[in-house]
């Protein structure tokens, strides 16, 4: 009979609960098998069979490193329901609001790195890194030229493609791959307006200097204008 120091690592997975609610799933792995924080035993004995032989290896989980593990995903704004899964604190334990957890994994992506993460929803693979956006206004005669690039992992979007996601507040857009990117809540509010009177040109939007109150507000430079459909009609 050996005792030994066991390989360990702290596994979350994303997964539907029994109530269908988007939640994190914390086990912890000894020795490649996992277990629950609640699991018992928190002694592990792994019995060996070599030539007709039976050597016995032994150890303890180490739960002042689980209670740590917890304790940092407590410390991140996470809390644990009653049936061992962690949702976005101030959360009821029957709800699972799925766009805030989405959230907040891709605000603790360096986090995660501290874990074996996964994704386990059969139906959608979300995906987590940053989200940025190239601006290049042209100034012209009688418009603007303006033209975004939304950088998303490898891929470079135009950010025409995202047209009725913004006008109808879509918030999911399926990449190439198949994952599935979350759209700021910045941009659902930010770029409406430039969406309802832009026209597209190519990859570009073509904007009447009209409005030119849009750029500023593209540019950060305010925070909206005030809408006058009687001068205007959606263009597509």
């Amino acid at each position: 009979v050996v005792e030994v120091i066991p390989q360990k690592k702290a596994c979350l997975s994303l997964e539907k609960d029994l109530m269908n609610h988007t939640k994190l799933l914390l086990e912890f792995e000894y020795e490649g098998k996992r277990y629950f924080l609640d699991d018992k035993p928190k002694r592990i004995v792994i019995p060996f069979i070599e030539k007709e032989k039976t050597r016995i290896e032994w150890f303890e989980r180490d739960e002042t490193w689980e209670k740590s593990i917890v304790a940092l995903l407590e410390e991140h704004g996470l809390e644990r329901d009653p049936a061992g899964y962690f949702m976005v604190a101030g959360q009821s334990s029957f709800s699972g609001n799925e766009l805030t957890m989405i959230h907040w994994l891709q605000t603790h992506t360096g986090l995660l790195e501290q874990f074996h993460f996964d994704q386990q929803i059969s139906d959608k693979k979300y995906f987590l890194g940053e989200v940025t956006m190239e601006t290049q206004i042209d100034d012209q005669r009688d418009w603007f030229d303006v033209k975004c690039i939304v950088v998303i992992g490898k891929y470079r979007i135009p950010f025409t493609k995202f047209k009725n996601h913004i006008l109808n507040y879509q918030k999911e857009y399926v990449l190439p791959d198949g994952e599935v990117v979350i759209l700021p809540d910045e941009w659902l509010s930010r770029y409406q307006e430039l969406m309802y009177f832009g026209k597209r040109s190519g990859e570009s939007f073509r904007l009447s200097k009209y409005y030119y109150p849009i750029i500023d507000v593209i540019t950060n430079k305010q925070t909206s204008i005030d809408q006058n459909e009687d001068q205007a009609e959606s263009q597509d």
